[in-house]
Order: C-alpha cells, then structure tokens, then sequence
C-alpha cells in the first residue's frame, strides 16, 4: 500500500474516477439535447435553458462542459456522423460490389430513421447533410461508391456531384418522414432505395438483388448494432 502511494496509485486512480464522472455528465448533457429534437418537444432551435431542463443540472453545470450551444450541438452532430461511419464501414466498408455500398447508406440510414426518432428528429432539424458533407467521410463513401458502379456500368449518371446529391437528397426526405412522426416500414425504404438506383440507371433484377443482399448484410448483423430494435423491421 506504502508502495503504491508511493508510485501514484491512488492519484491514478482519482483521476479515471473524474474523468468517468466527467464523461458521464457531458453524455448526460448530449442525451438531455438530442430529447428536445423530438417532434413533441418544441418547434425552434434549442437553448440551453432546454437543455438544463432536460437533464436536470444547473446552467453553471452546462457552461463547465460546453461554451455555448452550438458547440453542444457541433459535438453531439460529430458523434452521431462518427457513430453511423463506423457502423457503415463495419457492414459494408468491404463489399466488392458497387451497387452494395451505394445502396447500403440509403437503407441504413433510413432504418435508423425509422428505430429511433430521436436520431431521425435532431438529423433532419439540425443541417446534418451539410455538416457530413464539410466533412467529407460520408459523401466520399457515396461519391467513391457512385464513382465505382459508374465505371462498372452498373449505374448510368453523367455527373458525379448531380448523382451524389440525388442519392442524400431522397434519402433525407426519408429521414424528414420519420421525424414528423411517420412509420418508415420496410416496403418504404426498399422503394426508395429502388427508385434511387433505378433513378441512376440501373436495371431493375440488378437492383432487387443489391437491396436483398444489403438487408440480409444488415440483419446478419443487428444484434450487434446498438440502436437496432429486436424484431424490427424484419418484413
């Protein structure tokens, strides 16, 4: 015991208590913001008299973790883009196929859309598609995969920046459903994968088979991914 005094133990091991408090409470605050983008909770921008509400902690609490509510809103953006690159580049940042990948960021982010209201409200109420594409890990996922089945002639688009946009646009709208209180259901979200890469000039069996293959992907792996809800969305 002497010894670990000696070497710092104890210090050591008050800091990683603070520091876990500490992260606690910054999640705390980031959980308290994301609840007041649902669509029953109010209809303007957030302000951080909502958010100490929410999460119950006094606004000299807030001020201790963040400098203004922008920046709230900055991180907890950042976590969210950070949360489904990484859940995209798990399933499918491998995938041989073209058509796959291009496909697989409608369907999955359509199906968080639609298990998870609160991702759906803040993605659609806060700019999310600019703030991805300023930086660029999503819309180079799209542009590249775009990029790829272009050249393999499985889609037929004359450029590239026109395709990209098509693809997030439709798929956002999605999203917009989802957060005005509409049920995504499965059907849904195949129609407009379908559209999309019908839309970019892929052939219809080509088509089918890619949104097949990226819900069997999917499902293959929803136990594993946090926000999937059992049972859900598997028709």
């Amino acid at each position: 015991m002497i010894d670990n005094i000696a070497n710092g133990a104890p210090t050591d091991f008050r800091v990683r208590t603070a520091e876990e408090r500490r992260a606690r409470m910054r999640a705390r605050l980031l959980s308290a913001l994301l609840d007041i983008y649902l669509p029953d909770e109010r209809g303007n921008a957030a302000v951080i008299d909502d958010v100490i509400r929410k999460a119950g902690v006094s606004r000299g609490t807030f001020y201790k973790y963040f400098d203004s509510i922008d920046e709230a809103v900055t991180e907890l953006g950042r976590a969210m883009a950070n949360d489904m690159l990484m859940t995209y580049q798990r399933l499918f940042g491998n995938v041989a196929d073209p058509a796959i990948a291009v496909t697989a960021g409608t369907v999955l982010t359509l199906s968080r859309a639609a298990l998870e209201p609160r991702w759906a409200a803040f993605t659609s109420r806060v700019d999310f598609v600019a703030y991805f594409s300023q930086r660029d890990p999503m819309l180079e996922i799209v542009t590249h995969s775009l990029q790829r089945a272009r050249d393999s002639e499985l889609l037929h688009f004359e450029t590239l920046s026109v395709a990209a946009d098509f693809v997030i646009g439709v798929t956002i709208e999605g999203v917009r459903r989802a957060a005005h209180g509409e049920t995504l259901s499965r059907r849904y979200i195949n129609e407009i994968a379908l559209m999309s890469l019908r839309g970019l000039g892929m052939n219809p069996d080509g088509a089918h088979a890619a949104i097949e293959e990226v819900w069997r992907q999917l499902l293959q792996e929803a136990p594993r991914i946090p926000w999937w809800k059992s049972e859900a969305l598997q028709h």
